[in-house]
């Protein structure tokens, strides 16, 4: 089981008026996480336009505020494959020194789909094997 882990920068503009990251930017750092991920997974040169994906859903529960000054990362892992879409799982950690915190964890609900025709299509085969390689849960 292969998990991949992604720094993220927390940035100014990500604190609200309370001094912590605003809740909807913890969104933003799970989609750069699995940005980061898919081109691990498949590199650079993947034709997007007919192989691509659309999120179907997303979630986040928020279990401890991010500061400014905080070190985090992304992990990102597959927890469920169907037969067009598959659950990309994510843990959104801090570390200060050797110790680590889980921040927030949060789920998306990914559809391969082909931008072209504007349909849904099944899981690309190349996908399958990797994703079943980075599977994990919480």
């Amino acid at each position: 089981m292969k998990r991949k882990i992604f720094p993220i920068q927390v940035r100014f503009s990500d604190i609200d008026a309370m001094g912590i990251v605003h809740n909807a930017i913890y969104f933003e750092y799970f989609e750069q996480a699995r940005l980061l991920f898919f081109r691990e997974l498949v590199g650079l040169d993947w034709d997007w336009s007919t192989h691509g994906v659309i999120v179907a859903r997303n979630e986040a529960d928020y279990l401890a505020p991010v500061f400014l000054t905080e070190e985090i990362s992304v992990e990102v892992f597959c927890y469920s494959i169907g037969t067009t879409s598959f659950c990309l799982g994510y843990k959104l950690i801090s570390k200060k020194g050797q110790e680590t915190h889980l921040k927030a964890k949060g789920q998306s609900v990914i559809v391969c789909y082909n931008h072209e025709t504007k349909t849904k299509t099944p899981i690309f085969d190349k996908w399958r094997e990797l994703l079943y390689e980075h599977r994990g849960d919480f």
